[in-house]
């Protein structure tokens, strides 16, 4: 893995950078390295975020749950006893289930890092929920993000183009934005082409 000293550097000498530049010293690159990563882990549903995915147990009574400080993005909310998925529903809708209407839950919604459960459990269940997490942030040299070294140098073209913008160099600011672009079309085909086509799954005695 880069680490982000490495990452710095190579800003640096890919786009002509100075060490000596007052205006973007480590701790500025530092800070616009972690706005690329932030930026590039909104752009798509990159493999490397999956998270291991977190277990929570229910109580009689509790509708609300917090999610992990790392949350970024559900996957699926599920039962592993017997496999069952909840569906994802609006807030509005698990709104409408007051504390006498206990049940199994069947659906879900999240709001910040919350995961709000309706029926609201009416016993002690163990749900699992897949998620994606946000991206380290690098505050330490040797730190390193989640992105493989493979797919890093769109982590150079974003932070180049954010050094660009606030030196108020707009036309090396667009290269940078466009050597980014052409690596994000490239790494989101990648992306795709490797992942397995899926089967459709249907439950025992039913779908």
């Amino acid at each position: 893995m880069a680490t982000l000293a490495e990452l710095r550097n190579r800003v640096r000498d890919r786009y002509g950078i100075l060490p000596t530049d007052t205006g973007l010293t480590d701790a500025v690159l530092t800070s616009m390295v972690n706005s690329a990563l932030r930026q590039i882990s909104l752009e798509s549903d990159w493999p490397w975020l999956v998270a291991s995915p977190n277990t929570i147990i229910t109580a009689p009574g509790l509708g609300d749950y917090p999610l992990p400080e790392n949350f970024l993005r559900v996957i699926d909310v599920s039962n592993p006893s017997d496999g069952y998925r909840l569906a994802r529903v609006p807030i509005a809708t698990i709104d409408t289930y007051t504390a006498d209407r206990q049940s199994r839950p069947r659906w879900y919604a999240i709001t910040g890092n919350t995961l709000a459960l309706a029926p609201i459990p009416d016993q002690v269940y163990t749900l699992q929920v897949r998620y994606y997490q946000t991206e380290n942030t690098l505050v330490a040299p040797t730190d390193t993000p989640r992105i493989p070294d493979a797919y890093d140098e769109g982590v150079v073209d974003m932070t180049a183009y954010y050094a660009f913008i606030a030196a108020r160099q707009p036309e090396k600011a667009a290269t940078a934005q466009s050597a980014y672009n052409a690596w994000l079309a490239r790494i989101r085909d990648n992306v795709n082409r490797d992942q397995t086509p899926l089967r459709p799954y249907i439950r025992p005695g039913g779908i």
